[in-house]
């Protein structure tokens, strides 16, 4: 019966993974920051071209002794250390929305304020982690680290590896080392969300190699016995009970592996002592775990506030929104947060749920969460190039170069992501993928898909604890297909072919590329302030005001955000002792300086020249917004873009593109040769 139940489960994920499969190649979204997608005959080829990469490179290694197998595997370990240190210590974020309030609300509990910003009692969801990264910030602070982001970013990529080594651990248990491991390392050295959310100072980070760490932490469970056994499922019960703490929607996996230990123990796969012991101590733990956080953060001063926050019906109000795809809608959180009481907000949005249901009906519905679901699984990066635009640190060919770098990597990652789309459901109809820890992934699947496409808000970054458990189904699926050798005419015929195609794609790409002119690009900026309470800061007459602004990029704009039109200011631009700008007139005329181009450090200098105060946006932080230095007291950030204005250029260079096409083709004609 439990193979009967699991191969139905595995048939029903891989038939809604084949649908993310169409979603993904025609119709991945374009109003994320991934905007510029190549046409769809491209992202075939593309694929395609992946798919033969792949497979020449599985048989290849068959031909290695296993020295050499194991040399490769530690090259590529090598080169994810280094490629990862070297990230973490060139990007550092400076936290950007939720980001920011979490961020300043732990540094200012870290120095021992017990007063928490109004932002928490709206979203009482991000205490939990306000508290985690608090501890943190106070260690570092306890060590003179007045700036300890690099290790923070260090520590993220750290905890995010511990599910590549549980990667590694269940393709062991599923004997898929070889070619698994080689093809499981290279995926985690290429996966572009496990660099930008390892940088991302939020929850996602934390719960994104949650799924992998559980189940191989269950697999090593039922291989031990005595005090080992109970000691590794003290350690699983944390790891499931954190993840829900740290990230409520995670309660999907403490449901998914509650669901396989019952079945197992069903069909008698598990002692019931053994499986009844294992579920009381996970709800156990997981009450004490939430228990505890409660009590500390009544400690740091936290009191919940009913008729501020928001209720979960609101959520799902914004979910059934069909104007925004069930995305975050800022009309509908501003009226359920004006509502008064939680009475009040509940009514407002229940009777919202209802309007919205009798307006969508059945068939509505349906295309709405078809709509929810492109949201959810249709962009392979997990929109990692949305997640932020202020940076305290940044290299400079990155922000000269930004947008083509995105075309690039965010067209090769979607091709990447079909591929391992493709093999996950390969992986799920094979004839023993009814395994329990197949069958506990499939159930994460199906979970998320269920409770964000069918219930809750959906964002394609909430999708994200689901890309490991993709890329080891995919790797996994891959691994085992064996292709006929290709006789001497077929590879000939597939090489013509693939000519064909690099010239399809290269001619595709550069005309792309010139129907799309980049006429500016952004590099610096301070946007907090304008997230939940906008904040200002008041210049009074004849007050001035001072800001540096360190430039790692050419910049000739720079544009304020004042929030009125009256009065007189003087606004002057300096870099080093050279005058670039020097007006004055009414905040709303000296909204945009234009000036000569320069990289060099700026110093802002803004005299109130009138008679009246004036205001500008801006936002009170705890932490420097340029350089990310840690205050000893709140200070006042005025909000400032930096842009760099140029005559329209092609969106990336003819040179690159004849380039890398040649390079990527090159390889998948070696490939062909291979298979």
């Amino acid at each position: 019966m439990s193979r009967r139940l699991l191969v139905v489960l595995n048939w029903l994920v891989a038939i809604g993974l084949g649908s993310v499969v169409l979603l993904a190649t025609f119709k991945p979204v374009t109003f994320f920051a991934d905007q510029n997608w190549v046409p769809v005959m491209t992202r075939i080829l593309l694929t395609l071209g992946l798919m033969t990469g792949l497979l020449g490179l599985q048989r290849w290694q068959r031909r290695w002794s296993k020295t050499t197998y194991q040399r490769c595997l530690w090259l590529v370990v090598g080169l994810i250390i280094v490629l990862q240190v070297t990230v973490a210590v060139s990007f550092v974020d400076a936290g950007r929305a939720d980001a920011f309030w979490v961020r300043n609300q732990a540094v200012a509990l870290a120095q021992g304020s017990h007063h928490w910003a109004n932002y928490f009692a709206v979203y009482p969801n991000n205490v939990n982690y306000t508290l985690f990264e608090a501890g943190w910030l106070k260690l570092a602070l306890s060590f003179g680290l007045d700036k300890p982001w690099v290790l923070f970013n260090l520590g993220r990529f750290i905890w995010i590896d511990t599910g590549c080594l549980a990667g590694l651990t269940i393709l062991h248990h599923w004997r898929g080392w070889r070619p698994g491991a080689l093809v499981w390392l290279l995926t985690w050295l290429v996966s572009v969300p496990i660099y930008a959310y390892a940088l991302f100072d939020y929850t996602d980070a934390l719960v994104l190699p949650l799924i992998l760490d559980c189940l191989a932490l269950a697999l090593v469970f039922t291989k031990k016995t005595g005090w080992r056994r109970w000691l590794i499922a003290v350690v699983l019960w944390v790891s499931l009970a954190f993840g829900v703490v740290m990230k409520s929607n995670l309660i999907v996996l403490w449901i998914a592996m509650a669901m396989i230990v019952s079945l197992a123990m069903a069909q008698r796969h598990l002692n019931w002592r053994i499986g009844g012991t294992w579920l009381l101590g996970s709800v156990v733990t997981l009450g004490l775990l939430f228990g505890g956080m409660q009590q500390v953060a009544k400690l740091t001063g936290y009191e919940k506030e009913a008729n501020q926050a928001l209720p979960a019906t609101s959520w799902i109000a914004m979910s059934l929104n069909p104007q925004t795809s069930g995305q975050y809608n800022d009309r509908d959180f501003t009226a359920a947060r004006r509502a008064s009481t939680a009475k009040a907000k509940q009514q407002l949005t229940t009777n919202l749920i209802k309007q919205r249901l009798q307006q969508l009906k059945f068939r509505g519905l349906i295309v709405h969460f078809a709509k929810k679901a492109r949201v959810f699984y249709a962009t392979g990066d997990f929109d990692s190039f949305k997640l932020t635009s202020q940076w305290l640190r940044a290299p400079s060919w990155y922000h000269n170069h930004v947008q083509p770098l995105q075309f690039w990597v965010v067209t090769f990652t979607q091709s990447w992501y079909l591929c391992l789309l493709i093999g996950s459901m390969m992986a799920l109809l094979r004839r023993n993928g009814w395994q329990f820890s197949r069958g506990l992934l499939a159930l994460t699947i199906l979970g998320f898909t269920l409770f964000h496409v069918g219930l809750w808000e959906v964002e394609a970054r909430y999708a994200l604890p689901l890309l490991p458990v993709l890329m080891l189904l995919g790797v996994s699926g891959w691994g085992r297909y064996r292709p006929r050798p290709l006789t001497v005419q077929w590879r000939v015929g597939f090489s013509l072919v693939t000519i064909l195609a690099a010239v399809i794609c290269g001619r595709q790409i550069w005309q792309l590329s010139l129907n799309t002119p980049v006429s500016s690009i952004m590099v610096g900026r301070q946007g907090n302030g304008s997230y939940f309470d906008a904040g200002k800061q008041l210049i009074r007459p004849q007050q001035r005001l001072q800001l540096k602004l360190p430039q790692s990029a050419a910049s000739n704009q720079l544009r304020l955000g004042p929030l009125m039109a009256n009065g007189r200011v003087r606004l002057k631009v300096k870099s080093d002792q050279r005058i670039l700008y020097n007006q004055t007139g009414t905040p709303a005329q000296l909204r945009r300086l234009n000036y000569s181009l320069t990289k060099r450090p700026l110093t802002v200098t803004l005299t109130n020249v009138g008679r009246q105060p004036v205001r500008y946006a801006a936002v009170q932080a705890h932490y420097d917004q340029q350089t990310g230095q840690i205050l000893p007291r709140a200070t006042s950030f005025l909000q400032v873009t930096l842009i760099q204005r140029h005559v329209p250029r092609p969106l990336t260079l003819r040179r690159t593109v004849v380039i890398l096409t040649i390079l990527f083709w090159g390889l998948v004609l070696a490939s062909i040769w291979l298979i």
